[in-house]
């Protein structure tokens, strides 16, 4: 292929896309600027050995299976081209989880259709996190009144274009007196992208506990992105687009796992993160348990750099040019039905096993006052090719 003077690598950070520059940095002609917004099958080759210094995996595949080589292919991330944002292009979380009802099914089975919003002007991959956060939107609008959303999972199929619109098939499986159950099928261009299931639950009286609240510094007292990858103007650039194209505010109370890789260094495969929407979304009603719009950005939060975690014992990078990784499945448990993701959430994220070209992560988010909302899983896959 012919080479132009950026040669981008595209790679998944927890589903969400990033770049990594091969030749040289971006002109400051194509650089984002940021404004911050007011507050509101594969053959199999060489068997090889796990180090700490080497993510590598059980078996180095020669070739890659086609599906999961395309969903390593995206948008470069130096345009910033939504379509869902405000006048400096940046893309609106309450816009892209605003949902059309297109189709009802009303005799059983139930089926109700939405489709979701163009959310780019260039042939760029979707946020995983944005396909999982339709998803629940669209399920949550199914729910009878009183039922909030306490989980979803799904099944990343294959990668969604961002300049086509997503259809959302809602089947309304079951509506008890305690449970309701939803399976959502993601469609484009007659195309499966996600499978998932979607669960609403009447909260009622119980046992209550949760972990230690955590301690530590709160999200002014942390610096941005800016501050932790000084040294390396490339990631800066990075994260401020990352923040501007999916809508988000990031802030770090401790270094992010890729500064260790950067400085050459090991470290554990945990880091935090306090994150917000940066646009305010729909007032949670008085008295009430219905919180469609924060329950679906709950879940598009939920994805945000989680994959990276398991790179920290590895001295590795998304960036780096022989790291070949993908978010297979995710899922969400929603422990706090008046959880606002407006707000600061401080998000702690681990990664307690890799190997075999695979990665669990998981993560825990917790709001201001201590409060635990939300737990999370993911299953990655991680080459090195």
């Amino acid at each position: 292929k012919q080479k132009t003077a950026y040669e981008i690598g595209v790679r998944l950070v927890g589903s969400e896309m990033c770049i990594r520059d091969r030749i040289r940095p971006a002109p400051a002609s194509a650089r984002a600027v940021r404004t911050r917004a007011p507050t509101a099958g594969s053959s199999e080759g060489t068997k090889t050995t796990m180090t700490t210094s080497s993510l590598m995996p059980t078996i180095l595949p020669t070739t890659m299976p086609t599906h999961i080589e395309a969903m390593m292919v995206g948008m470069d991330l130096r345009e910033l081209d939504g379509d869902h944002g405000d006048a400096s292009g940046r893309l609106s979380v309450p816009a892209v989880l605003a949902l059309e009802r297109v189709a009802e099914r009303s005799q059983p089975p139930y089926l109700t259709v939405f489709s979701g919003p163009v959310t780019r002007n260039t042939g760029s991959r979707v946020f995983g996190g944005q396909v999982l956060g339709q998803v629940v939107a669209a399920a949550a609008r199914t729910l009878p009144p009183g039922y909030p959303v306490h989980h979803a999972s799904g099944q990343f199929v294959r990668p969604a274009d961002g300049t086509a619109p997503l259809r959302f098939h809602v089947k309304h499986e079951r509506d008890g007196r305690v449970f309701a159950l939803r399976t959502v099928e993601a469609i484009q261009h007659d195309r499966l992208v996600f499978t998932g299931l979607v669960s609403g639950h009447v909260p009622g009286r119980g046992v209550e506990h949760q972990i230690p609240r955590l301690v530590g510094p709160g999200p002014e007292d942390s610096p941005g992105g800016d501050a932790w990858y000084a040294d390396w103007p490339t990631y800066v650039r990075y994260l401020r687009k990352l923040e501007d194209e999916l809508g988000v505010e990031l802030r770090f109370p401790t270094a992010p796992v890729h500064v260790a890789a950067l400085r050459g260094e090991a470290t554990q495969p945990q880091q935090s993160v306090w994150v917000r929407c940066r646009d305010a979304l729909a007032d949670l009603p008085e008295g009430s348990a219905d919180h469609v719009a924060h329950a679906a950005a709950l879940a598009y939060l939920s994805d945000l750099l989680l994959l990276g975690a398991a790179l920290g014992p590895h001295r590795r990078t998304m960036f780096d040019q022989d790291v070949q990784v993908a978010t297979i499945n995710h899922a969400i448990w929603l422990h706090a039905p008046t959880a606002r993701a407006d707000e600061w959430l401080r998000v702690e994220q681990w990664a307690p096993w890799s190997g075999n070209g695979m990665a669990m992560c998981r993560s825990e988010l917790f709001a201001l006052d201590g409060r635990l909302i939300a737990s999370v899983s993911q299953e990655s896959l991680i080459w090195i090719v």
